[in-house]
């Protein structure tokens, strides 16, 4: 039994009509009228009764089936004739077949492949088609546009799978549309696609790009596909299409296509990688033209509207090895090139749950590929998100992304241990809000020098943003932490704070505007015999002028304990408005630094 059709509105039919002799819907001699059936809430019989004096002197031909009646009023939008007994044929005929069938659009390239009953959009196939007059096929008559960049061809590819018994449609023999599979028998025209949301056919998306003969030129070529104003390249089309519409992935333009990855065989096709908050398909990178990889291609700019260097990071997990095919020519920070980690956090807290690695982070410096570091390039200006800082301070940022903390710019940077000690680059130094940060992301902000005097020590070297401090203090705190002694090259540069160095607490810093380790602050004072004399000294502390007694109490008041300074007591601020009240065993937290008040 054929299932009903309800389309427009018939459904206000009333029922209970009295059969009679009415028009008769049936392809004649091929067909079977099953009066019993139901059609619209009524018999076919009834149906045939209630249309009699619609088409009591109905003929069925080209012209009169694609007249439009409103069946009185019924149907107040009108419809066709061809569509009205298409609908009751496909009812009440036992093949489905109405006597306007001969005059109404056959989709497919055997005529008997045309199946009726089978969906087609929110109707059936003999539906849709009854709506549309029989055409001879031609290749002018399947480029007629049905409307603005829509033309007949696409419509029937867009409907063969489901309407024709063999998935062929009328005309194909005359169409353009390109096979997007390296191997023809890969692709599968009933499969489906997605972009942006929507699903096409294959067969419907492929109408809307002629064939051509692919090679490196002509898969790299730009189009305009009829369906908008977008241009992209032939294999950025067929790049969309090939994972889900050729059975082995494999699009005509893969052979010419971008491999993203250093050792060919390694890509990994079938993978995914993260763009943003959107997960893609490691196939799209068939969509990009092939490079031979070097430092000017890599450079160049993809259809993406990226470089290849940076298509080839964001697509280094399609890499089985995890290396892109222009990594070599990437911005590498790692003095041992084969030690930078890629997928290693950027963050500085391991318990941060950042995403962010070293691999997406390093195309911000790109400026800085093929770097070449000396004493002089490491400590050049660069801008560093917006900032002007040495070139070395960009590196201290990558370090935690080198395998062994080391960067291109650690030889020419400060190792502060005494001969023959050398500096631990990954033993952690404490900063505020900081789980520790790696001595080797503070030493390679400083440039090395070759006879430690005082002079050379008090030398005011950029340590933050262009900030400068005494080399003393940086190098005497790093010496604390990072070499095996304790004891830096500049350490007997340094100045005593405490009156009893006892109390001196080498973990605290003191917080003047800006945080500041204790350790560095014995080097911001140049080194001075203490008397009445030197400590009522006018000195410069960070560009302000004060007495070195006033500058070591403040310094006390965090270093010492709340002990003395060398000039005297330590900083006297009373912060209770009773006095008596005032508890100098107290614990406070500053920045993660507990000290007594």
């Amino acid at each position: 039994m054929v299932r009903q059709t309800c389309r427009l509105g018939l459904t206000v039919f009333v029922t209970g009509i009295v059969a009679s002799q009415g028009v008769q819907p049936c392809e004649t001699g091929k067909a079977v009228w099953v009066g019993d059936n139901e059609f619209n809430d009524m018999t076919c019989d009834q149906a045939q009764a209630f249309f009699a004096s619609y088409f009591e002197d109905f003929v069925p031909g080209p012209e009169t089936c694609f007249n439009s009646t409103t069946f009185d009023g019924m149907v107040p939008d009108g419809i066709l004739f061809s569509s009205a007994l298409a609908m009751m044929a496909g009812s009440c005929c036992s093949d489905g077949v109405s006597i306007c069938a001969a005059y109404t659009m056959n989709p497919c390239a055997d005529p008997a492949a045309f199946e009726i009953e089978s969906d087609a959009a929110e109707s059936t196939c003999g539906d849709m088609f009854s709506r549309m007059p029989a055409t001879s096929w031609s290749e002018d008559a399947c480029n007629v546009e049905i409307s603005s960049g829509y033309q007949y061809h696409m419509l029937l590819a867009s409907y063969a799978p489901s309407c024709c018994s063999d998935q062929v449609s009328a005309c194909t023999e005359f169409s353009t549309a390109m096979n997007p599979c390296a191997d023809p028998a890969a692709y599968d025209p009933s499969g489906y696609m997605s972009l942006g949301g929507s699903s096409f056919l294959c067969s419907q998306w492929m109408t809307y790009l002629p064939a051509f003969a692919p090679d490196a030129d002509t898969c790299g070529e730009y189009f305009t596909p009829s369906f908008g104003d977008d241009v992209m390249t032939h294999s950025q089309f067929i790049s969309v299409a090939a994972p889900s519409c050729c059975s082995d992935m494999v699009s005509v333009c893969s052979a010419y296509a971008f491999n993203p990855c250093a050792n060919q065989d390694a890509f990994a096709m079938d993978g995914y990688f993260a763009s943003g908050d959107d997960i893609q398909s490691c196939m799209i990178a068939t969509s990009i033209p092939a490079i031979q990889p070097s430092a000017a291609t890599c450079a160049e700019e993809t259809p993406w509207g990226i470089t290849y260097s940076m298509a080839s990071m964001f697509m280094v997990s399609c890499c089985s090895d995890s290396k892109g095919a222009c990594s070599e020519y990437m911005f590498n920070p790692c003095l041992n090139q084969e030690a930078f980690e890629s997928e290693a956090s950027f963050s500085d807290d391991p318990e941060e749950e950042d995403t962010t690695t070293c691999g997406s982070v390093r195309m911000f410096f790109s400026g800085l590929s093929g770097f070449n570091a000396s004493a002089e390039t490491c400590f050049e200006l660069t801008d560093m998100f917006g900032d002007p800082a040495p070139v070395a301070m960009v590196f201290v940022s990558m370090a935690r992304c080198c395998a062994d903390a080391t960067t291109v710019c650690t030889p020419f940077s400060l190792d502060p241990c005494v001969s023959p000690e050398t500096i631990d680059l990954e033993a952690l130094l404490w900063v505020p809000e900081s789980t520790g940060v790696p001595c080797g992301s503070y030493s390679t902000m400083l440039p090395s020098f070759l006879s430690p005097t005082a002079e050379t020590c008090a030398q005011d070297v950029v340590f933050s943003g262009t900030d400068t401090f005494p080399l003393t203090g940086l190098a005497h705190w790093l010496g604390q932490h990072c070499c095996p002694s304790g004891t830096s090259v500049c350490s007997n540069y340094a100045i005593q704070i405490c009156a009893d160095p006892e109390s001196f607490n080498s973990s605290s810093w003191v917080w003047l505007g800006d945080g500041y380790p204790c350790l560095g602050a014995q080097g911001l004072l140049e080194p001075f015999t203490p008397d009445e004399t030197t400590c009522s000294a006018t000195v410069s502390v960070r560009g302000a002028s004060m007495t070195r007694a006033d500058a070591l109490a403040d310094f006390a008041a965090f270093c010492c304990s709340g002990m003395d300074s060398v000039c005297g007591a330590a900083s006297t601020f009373q912060p209770c408005a009773d006095p008596e009240a005032y508890n100098a065993d107290g614990i406070v937290d500053v920045a993660g630094s507990s000290m007594a008040c």
